[in-house]
């Protein structure tokens, strides 16, 4: 069993003349060796300096191998004068740990690199011999228990302007490696990470935190004796060792251990890169001109050892500059074996490294790797640190706080320049109060914001991300959706009305304003050029309005926005920063992560001889000018030394002709200077069109193919569907090709990326636009024939079903997926009936947005024709959601055309919408009569049966809106009947669908059931229902819909938990589709359900805010009920008669003006509200009287609703008789 040895120095005279003795822990004797080094032996100023003699020894154009021939030599040396018998007897001992015991004046013997001593042939270090370097104390101290869960805290600090690292990587690689311990090995570990703004005070901050922290990660700059942090503006704060040791002090009664990765020479390892490529860096990248003296003096050993000394915890730290790539291997593996796999620290260490190092060394793991990492402290000796079992705690930044953001992309390369000034401006004190990341296509803006989003979400009590609407999409509802995201995590606020109306937004900007001044939000809006004109004005000035609120301060509020388009006004304290291409050290640093490029700059590309190798990856880095898609291109043919340089040719020609000519020598200025976007985009074309010239006929038909499918139909399963048919129709010979091997050439080029999480291959903008115009109009109109037959055919297969049952969700796909194949080909009713068709199926306002667009278009098409009625009545269908007031405009028209016409079938057709319009504004009267018209047109337009019976349902319909349960249930079953005698299918003179009319009737029974309390008949009402919609697979929307209705039968039976998680199912799916409507029936609903748990005051909290919702979905009936319902909470919860009656005043004057149900209920409340307050002198006086009273809630605009629904005649005479009819209840006996 491996055992603790001692090593330990005696006689010390100076760095070249000390006695080493080698004991068991026990004490008995294994070893020892008298040192005597000659201090004229190059090997020895090597010894105590070796990182300096490397650097200043090593040949620049073969660096790597004559590091590691320097190091063989160095290290036959150590063993044999430095250890001596030492060396052997350590390594056939096969210790658990060797303690190095140093008295202080040997005490820069810590930092020689021991371990580098061979034996038989092979450096110590790999031979698994772990060191640790102790001073000849006693014991550490004892420590807090790690307790519940294990606590790692990483430091990620990289200052403006303090060189290039790879730390977001080694971030990612730790957060993913600690989640999988966490949730899938079953452990209890807390990760949290800073990164970005890590000053003095965030961190202090954060050490104090009173429960501490077991470990602290370390990762980024620093000089010798000196770590960066990061002042509040973003700007380098050095921090000396002392300081440093003094901050940790913070936690050290719970601190075991600290790992410190500080990278004293990044921009010498950009400058050393380009050495070895034969080029010059700029100045300001390079060293010092000569080497320095190899006695730097202790500043660089204080570090480590002042953290094991005086905060009693073992150390990991790098003696030497560390590469990005070794860190990263070398962290992860030493975490995952010591905190998962429970191995103690100095053997994991050990184990990790044997891991971590490469044979032969490379760039990425130079030679002196072996021997950069150390141990310090006596509590490394033995040091374990197994999480605990346990329910895995949710690691920070991926915290609840962060839900509803994409997942963060595995790679993002530099931008530590948009990263760093965007995270000053997120700092509490910058004076800044949002970020504007803009710039060309594909350049990485949404990488960007999300970067920010995740790495400063400790900064930020809450934090909200929106995707605005993709170009070209309506945006009628993008603001009502962007709002509903912000109350969704922002708790108490109230926007949803107040957007609605232009005057009530603006008198709400202070209180939005001074919201963001005082609170801590981070509010991240991407894809912002959706809601932009060209030249930067909104398309909405609401956007302005409520955009300027939230940026119009100096405080502590941050919004992030990402667009293409810059917005002409934009508040002087959101920082605008440019997201282009890559200054030329990250640059170089995205190279080494291209493995073709990576092999050119390392010289081993097969075939290749090293110095033409490197020269080709400067002239692929210098072309690129920093763009990351050419570095990828260019990646994509270093396979081929002459297929590159065909491409690097044909940029440098594309360049020339471009209007600022072939750009500066990209290493000498550091940065592109003065290019253009559009000079990019050429570049990009030519190098598209190169790549893929290199490609057999089959590949690149495929690659063509792939860049004239729509974005969302980039899928392998959909290509390899169609691919037999668009072979056919191109009239290629032979069998269609297998779709992954005939994509492998154009992946491996850099023209296709592999599928993402979401299965979609990825196409930059730029080389699709490329390969569209290079495949030809013929090659072009082939692939929308194809598409446009495929998803129709997929249509038509979802509509039947395999099993007579349609696919709703596979409907609505695929006439969306159609509808731009069947524009550029012109088919316009086609597009037109499919997307009527999916509208039925989704009338979300989401999908509606999506169709109205194409709709205008459609419609403009078919003007003058035969076809333009159908073309306007389902542009009207689909603006009834998005805009309703502009849907019965269009409506009217169309009657009116179709009455001059005496076409009964589109009059028909257009009653229908007129009817649901009517109904849903509360004109049930005027949707009563257009119902019973519509009856008679449909007949005129000889309708089939289903129609008709359709026609009747709407009619009973709005007679369960107007309260007469009872006459709609004695007819409900009587058209069942008839509805059991139809046929199954719908012929040719149906212009509606016969699971519509069925489940629209089942769902009219189960309103009027509920009018009548009759909850067990709702019930089974309401399950025929969804088990339609289950079998046609309706969409995750409407199966909500339909779910939602069991809730009120439930709680009524007593079956509260049952009828809670309905509720709670159905808000998520409600809050996630944007759905103002059903949020609002849901709230009114959950309020019912608390006041049944006896919370009165939840159940007041609640139904206000779904109040607030119905007014903004202009929700007539659903805003009367909420009355009713607030009425009855200010009464029962908060015994407020006088406030109650107000809203049950309101309720009953919006019933009796639209004839809706409920009203006997709302005069019966409001005579018991009178009696239980003072008297009558508490009743409002007029209608005006009663709306500023109601206006009291927030988002109530009852004066403006009820003078929508009649005149003020009408409103005052009506009002007048409910009074009447109020105060006589009052006074007779309860």
């Amino acid at each position: 069993m491996p055992t603790e040895l001692r090593l330990q120095v005696h006689d010390f005279q100076g760095p070249h003349r000390w006695r080493w003795t080698l004991h068991e822990a026990r004490g008995r004797f294994l070893a020892d060796h008298e040192v005597r080094l000659d201090t004229g032996d190059w090997r020895f100023t090597a010894f105590s300096d070796l990182h300096r003699y490397l650097r200043w020894n090593a040949a620049p154009d073969r660096r790597i191998e004559a590091e590691a021939e320097l190091l063989a030599q160095v290290g036959d040396w150590i063993g044999a004068e430095v250890l001596g018998a030492v060396g052997p007897a350590l390594v056939g001992a096969r210790p658990s740990a060797v303690r190095v015991v140093l008295p202080p004046e040997a005490g820069m013997l810590a930092f020689r690199p021991l371990e580098l001593a061979r034996v038989d042939g092979a450096p110590l270090a790999l031979h698994n011999v772990p060191l640790v370097m102790c001073g000849d104390g006693g014991g550490p101290e004892a420590k807090e228990p790690v307790g519940g869960r294990l606590r790692v805290l990483g430091l990620f600090s990289l200052p403006v302007g303090a060189g290039v690292l790879n730390l977001r990587r080694e971030r990612h690689a730790l957060a993913t490696m600690f989640s999988e311990i966490g949730a899938v090995r079953g452990r209890a570990v807390e990760l949290r990470v800073l990164q970005y703004g890590v000053t003095r005070e965030r961190l202090t901050g954060i050490l104090e935190d009173g429960e501490g922290w077991d470990v602290v990660h370390v990762c980024g700059h620093g000089t010798p004796g000196e770590l960066l942090l990061e002042h509040p503006d973003g700007s380098p704060d050095p921090v000396p060792a002392a300081d440093f040791v003094e901050l940790l002090e913070l936690t050290a009664d719970r601190l075991k251990l600290v790992t410190v990765s500080a990278c004293w020479s990044a921009a010498l390892k950009a400058a050393d890169q380009l050495r070895a490529l034969g080029v010059s860096p700029p100045v300001g990248w390079s060293a010092p001109g000569s080497p320095a003296p190899p006695n730097r003096g202790p500043a660089m050993d204080t570090l480590a050892t002042d953290l094991a000394d005086r905060l009693g915890c073992a150390v990991v730290a790098m003696r030497y500059p560390v590469v990005d790539s070794f860190a990263i291997d070398l962290s992860t593996a030493l975490y995952d074996l010591l905190i998962d796999k429970g191995r103690p620290l100095p053997r994991a260490l050990g184990m990790a490294l044997r891991t971590a190092v490469t044979d032969p060394p490379t760039l990425d793991c130079p030679a002196l790797s072996v021997v950069t990492p150390a141990l310090f402290g006596a509590r490394a000796v033995d040091l374990s640190l197994t999480a605990p079992e346990g329910e895995p705690v949710t690691f920070r930044p991926e915290s609840l706080k962060l839900a509803g953001l994409p997942p963060q992309p595995p790679r993002f390369v530099g931008r530590t320049k948009v990263m760093t000034e965007a995270s000053a401006a997120l700092a509490p004190r910058s004076g800044c109060s949002g970020v504007l990341l803009y710039g060309m296509p594909g350049a990485g803006k949404t990488a960007c914001g999300l970067e920010l989003a995740y790495t400063h979400a400790e900064s930020f009590p809450v934090v909200v991300w929106h995707k605005a609407p993709d170009e070209g999409t309506d945006i009628t509802g993008a603001l009502s959706a962007f709002a509903l995201d912000l109350e969704r995590k922002i708790p108490g606020l109230r926007l949803t009305d107040a957007i609605e109306d232009t005057d009530r937004l603006r008198a709400m900007v202070p209180l939005l304003t001074e919201f963001a001044r005082t609170q801590r939000v981070l509010v991240v809006l991407d894809n912002a050029e959706s809601l932009l004109t060209s030249g930067g004005g909104w398309r909405d000035g609401r956007w302005g309005l409520l955009l300027g609120a939230l940026t119009g301060h100096s405080g502590y509020s941050r919004l992030v926005m990402t667009s293409r388009v810059r917005p002409a006004v934009l508040d002087a304290r959101v920082r605008q920063t440019a997201v282009d291409t890559l200054p030329a050290a990250e640059a170089l640093l995205l190279a080494r992560e291209l493995p073709g490029l990576r092999a050119l700059m390392d010289g081993q590309a097969a075939g290749v001889e090293p110095a033409d190798a490197r020269e080709l990856a400067v002239r692929a880095v210098g072309l690129a000018q920093g763009h990351p898609k050419l570095l990828e291109l260019a990646d994509g043919q270093a396979a081929d030394a002459g297929r590159l340089r065909g491409l690097l040719e044909a940029g440098r020609t594309v360049w020339k002709e471009t209007a600022g000519g072939l750009p500066e020598d990209f290493f000498a200025v550091g940065e592109p200077s003065g290019v253009r976007g559009e000079d990019y985009l050429r570049v990009l074309r030519r190098w598209t069109d190169v790549a893929a010239e290199g490609l057999t006929g089959v590949e690149r038909d495929l690659f063509h193919a792939v860049c004239c499918l729509e974005e969302g139909d980039r899928l392998g399963p959909v290509l390899e569907a169609v691919l037999p048919m668009l072979w056919r129709q191109l009239g290629r010979e032979g069998e269609a090709p297998e779709t992954a091997a005939a994509l492998a050439a154009p992946a491996a080029r850099g023209l296709v990326a592999e599928p993402g999480a979401d299965g979609l291959m990825g196409v930059h903008p730029g080389v699709a636009a490329a390969g569209r115009e290079a495949a030809g109009e013929a090659f072009r109109a082939a692939v929308d024939t194809t598409l446009a037959v495929f998803w129709d055919a997929m249509f038509m297969h979802a509509v039947k079903g395999e099993d007579g049952q349609e696919r709703g969700a596979l409907v609505v796909r695929a006439g969306l997926a159609a509808t731009p194949y069947l524009l550029r080909l012109e088919e316009w009713m086609r597009a037109c009936g499919l997307l009527e068709q999916a509208l039925y199926r989704d009338g979300s306002r989401r999908v509606a947005g999506l169709m109205v667009p194409p709709l205008r278009r459609i419609a403009e098409a078919v003007r003058g024709g035969e076809d333009e009625p159908a073309a306007m009545f389902v542009l009207a269908r689909a603006l009834a959601v998005v805009d309703a007031g502009a849907a019965e405009t269009l409506l009217r028209e169309l009657v009116a055309r179709a009455e001059a016409g005496a076409d009964y079938r589109i009059m028909s057709v257009a009653a229908s919408e007129l009817v649901r319009l009517c109904q849903e504004s509360g004109r049930l009267g005027e949707a009563l009569a257009l119902a019973e018209q519509r009856v008679e047109l449909s007949r005129r337009a000889g309708m089939g049966p289903w129609t008709l019976l359709s026609d009747e349902v709407a009619r009973l319909q709005v007679l369960v809106f107007m309260g007469r349960a009872g006459q709609v249930l004695a007819e409900i079953g009587g058209l069942r009947e008839r509805m059991a005698a139809l046929p199954p299918r719908a012929g040719e003179d149906e212009v509606v669908a016969v699971w519509n009319v069925r489940e629209v009737l089942l769902n009219v029974g189960g309103l009027a059931a509920a009018q009548l309390e009759a909850w067990e008949q709702l019930l089974e009402f309401n399950a025929e229902v969804v088990a339609s919609m289950r079998a046609r697979g309706a969409t995750e929307m409407a199966m909500a819909r339909a779910w939602f209705n069991d809730s009120a039968a439930l709680l009524r039976l007593g079956r509260v938990e049952e009828a809670w998680r309905v509720l709670v199912d159905c808000r998520e799916v409600f809050e996630r589709h944007h759905n103002v409507e059903m949020l609002g029936k849901a709230l009114s609903s959950l309020a019912d359900l608390e006041h049944q748990r006896g919370h009165g005051q939840r159940a007041l909290v609640l139904e206000s805010d779904a109040l607030r919702y119905r007014y903004a979905a202009r929700d007539v009936a659903g805003m009367a009920v909420s009355h009713h319902n607030l009425g009855n909470c200010l009464i029962e919860g908060a015994g407020r008669p006088e406030a109650a009656l107000a809203h049950h005043l309101a309720a009953a004057l919006v019933r009796a003006v639209t004839g809706g149900e409920g009203l006997e209920g709302s005069v019966a409340a409001a005579a018991d509200d009178l009696r239980r307050s003072a008297g009558p002198a508490q009743v409002p006086a007029d209608v005006a009287a009663l709306c500023r009273i109601a206006e009291e809630v927030p988002g109530v605009r009852l004066a403006d609703l009820l003078a929508a629904l009649a005149d003020p005649d009408t409103l005052r005479r009506t009002y007048d008789r409910l009074l009447q009819q109020i105060t006589t209840a009052a006074a007779s006996p309860a």
